[in-house]
Formats: C-alpha cells, structure tokens, sequence
C-alpha cells in the first residue's frame, strides 16, 4: 500500500496535490505490448496523395463577417500540397487524432496518430518524412489492433517518443517507442515487435502527452482523470497527480525546468490549471475559469466528452485553448484573464476541436466547419477580451472528413481529419 503524498509539481506559485488517500494498487502499472503490426518499405495500408493545388478558401465579409456560402474566393496564398491517407485496420479505416512535427538536424518528421471512430478500438502511428516538403514519403506504419492511439510526444532530445491512447483492455496507456539518429523507428518491418506499455489505473484513456522537466505531464480522463506527473528519468516514477474531471489536454512555454504547464479541464465550469515546472513552492496554484466546454453532438450525453487541445508558443504567457460549441479564447496565465475570444459568427455546424498559431494567424480546426483561418489581433487589456472575427474557412464536400487538430511549423499547416479526409498538409506562400 502506498501513501500519496502532497509532492511537487510546479505550479505557479504553488504544487501539484496529489492525492493523501491510500491506495492498495500503484496509480501505474507496466507491462508489454505484442499484438502489433509494422510496416515499412511501401507496404502500407496509408498512401499519400500529392496535389499541389490551390486551396478553395471561403472568404467571410469584411464589414459583416458572414461567412459567404455560395462564392468561393480565390486566396492564393494557401496551397494543398499533400494528403496522408489513412490506414486502415481490420477492414476499417482510422482517423486522424493529432500530428507532430519534429525535427531532427536536416531531417524533418511528422508523427501522426490515428484512432477508430466510434465505441471500438483500434490505433496506428504513422512516420512521414518531410525532409522534402512537397514530396512527403511514409517511412513505418505501427498498427494497434485494440488500442486508440490519440496523441504523441516526441523527447527534445531525439531517440524517444511516447504514444498516448485507450486500451480496450486496460485503459488509458502511454506507449514508449524508441527512435533512431534521424527521428525513425527502429522496429524493422514485419519484425516481432513487443513494447512496453504504461497503464494509469482507473481512468479511460490518456488524451495528452508533454515532456515537462524530469516529467511526463498526462492529461487524462474523463471521469477519474486529472494530471499525472511521471517522472520518466526515474522509471516513470508517480509523482503527483492534480485530479479533476473531464481533463482535455495541456500545453507547455517549454520543456524546461522554470516554464509553465497548462492543463485543460472541460465541462460546463472549464478551467485551465497552471503550473510552474520542477519548482517546490507551496502556495497556490493558478486555474482560470474558461466559461462551458461542451460540444454540438447529437446525444446531450456525450456533449462534455468532445476533444479539446490548447497551445501555447514557446516562452509566451498566452494560453490558447479551443472551447468546442463556444470556439476559443486565449489566457494571459500570468493576469489570470481571457485576452481573446472567438466571435459568436465563427461556427456552423462544428466545433473547435484544436488551435495552434503562428505570427500571422490563429488556425482552428472546427470539426465539421473545417479548417478556420483567423487574423491574430494585437491583445489589449481592457474590461471584456478583444473579439476575434474568422477570416477563411476551408472544408471539403466529403463525408466523415471533420477536422480533428490542427498544427504549423514553419511554412505549413497540418490539418488531422476523421477518416476520409486524412491528414492534409497546406503550405502558407507568405507575402
């Protein structure tokens, strides 16, 4: 038996709690993974597309901001240069959960996660080389029969990575892969590959990953969830939990010790949970009330279950977290406020499922709505957070094509979408 104890972890200002209840089983237990499939060497059951098109971006009105529906405007400085299809397991196809783009000296390459739609279960990792960026070619497919894989992390130092998702057998699970000198992984082509598998007991599935110091930070849930701080430098050593419903995702300034770590906590009282990584202060931490997470879905049931991310760029103090049916905001995690905030016009249909950012824009990945553009305002501080009006939105006349998250890293915006749209991969032509 085991006594948690009130530990660490960094929160601004304060520790994470974990919990002083005695247990009778460790919060994590390990074991290994066999039941896996990997391919390489063109025997892939994902293939990629190259288009090299000009992407149908629908303006919104400048002085209204309605979105126009029947005109499409020609935005040339967005092109679609590729699309990975997803792969597909025992006959169904997977859609795309999360990307993550890394790189390593000359090497440049994407992780994409994949997870089965639906009550079942079934995952894949996909390795794309994007060292030629217009000509993206799949380096190893790993197949999961009876896990969701939802999310990644790639260690700052290479020859690692952690793989997130839900185990139809033990829950939630954080997989670690090796990878070699130029970010691949090592696992050879129809090799029997067994790995090791992390479970945290009693919570459903991991749905965020972030190195954080000495620590994994793992967002999971949703009922019995919160986050979990695992020290992988000590054998993935439990650390401290914060526990909380309906734990999201989470987001980091860096991976330092010294940053800052957010944690996202859905629901109809949403809050972002902010923490100082690796220092021992004892005072309080910092949570922002965000307002109602839920999403449009078809059973209220399921309306707080939606996927939810946030995003924060390295070394800054603004904390950008998608709202489902609400769209976004961004926290100033220093002035504890909401600096942004999405314009009531900016959905349709959708919801907002992920959000990154680069210098120009906010991008949005609004699940049925598509891929949504917006211009990045200056933030002011004033009574009510600035309103942020759409700018493009871009979907496609297909079915099961919602988008899932969204990234960028440099010139190019990766779109992960439900299963036959793939992943899309955008390159910006900058003015």
């Amino acid at each position: 038996m085991k006594n948690l104890i009130y530990f660490l972890l960094l929160i601004l200002g304060g520790v994470l709690i974990a919990s002083c209840e005695k247990q009778e089983e460790p919060l994590v237990s390990f074991g290994e993974l066999s039941d896996i499939v990997v391919n390489g060497e063109g025997q892939f059951s994902s293939s990629v597309n190259y288009q090299g098109v000009e992407v149908p971006f629908t303006q919104y009105y400048d002085d209204t901001q309605v979105q126009l529906k029947s005109v499409k405007v020609s935005i040339e400085n967005f092109m679609l240069e590729s699309t990975v299809n997803s792969p597909v397991i025992n006959g169904e196809m997977l859609s795309a959960s999360y990307v993550k783009v890394f790189k390593v000296n000359s090497e440049v390459r994407a992780y994409i996660t994949y997870n089965l739609s639906g009550a079942g279960h079934g995952g894949a990792l996909v390795v794309l080389d994007l060292t030629d960026s217009e000509n993206p070619t799949i380096i190893k497919e790993i197949l999961f029969s009876d896990i969701d894989i939802n999310v990644c992390e790639v260690y700052h130092a290479g020859k690692l990575m952690w793989l997130g998702g839900s185990s139809f057998k033990k829950g939630a699970v954080i997989i670690p892969v090796e990878l070699d000198n130029k970010g691949n992984v090592t696992a050879d082509s129809g090799s029997a590959l067994t790995l090791d598998i992390i479970t945290i007991k009693n919570v459903a599935s991991v749905n965020g990953i972030k190195e954080a110091g000495d620590w994994l930070m793992i967002t999971a849930g949703n009922s019995g969830g919160g986050t979990f701080a695992l020290n992988f430098k000590k054998g993935y050593r439990d650390d401290g939990t914060d526990y909380f419903a309906n734990a999201k995702f989470s987001a980091t300034n860096g991976y330092t010790m010294g940053k800052f770590h957010a944690s996202l906590e859905g629901g109809e009282a949403a809050k972002l949970h902010v923490y100082r990584i690796g220092l021992n202060d004892t005072e309080n931490e910092t949570v922002v009330p965000l307002g109602s997470l839920y999403h449009n879905v078809d059973n209220d049931a399921d309306k707080y279950s939606g996927k939810a991310t946030c995003f924060m760029e390295n070394d800054s103090r603004y904390c950008y977290v998608s709202m489902g049916a609400n769209g976004f905001v961004a926290v100033d995690i220093f002035e504890k406020v909401i600096v942004l905030q999405s314009s009531p016009k900016l959905l349709n249909h959708g919801n907002t499922n992920g959000i990154s950012v680069d210098d120009e824009y906010i991008y949005l990945a609004n699940g049925a709505d598509g891929l949504v553009v917006c211009k990045k305002p200056t933030i002011t501080y004033g009574e009510d957070p600035v309103i942020v009006e759409p700018l493009y939105v871009w979907d496609e006349d297909i079915e099961d094509a919602s988008a899932n998250y969204v990234t960028v890293q440099d010139e190019y915006i990766f779109v992960a979408k439900g299963t036959q749209g793939g992943l899309k991969i955008i390159k910006r032509l900058f003015d």
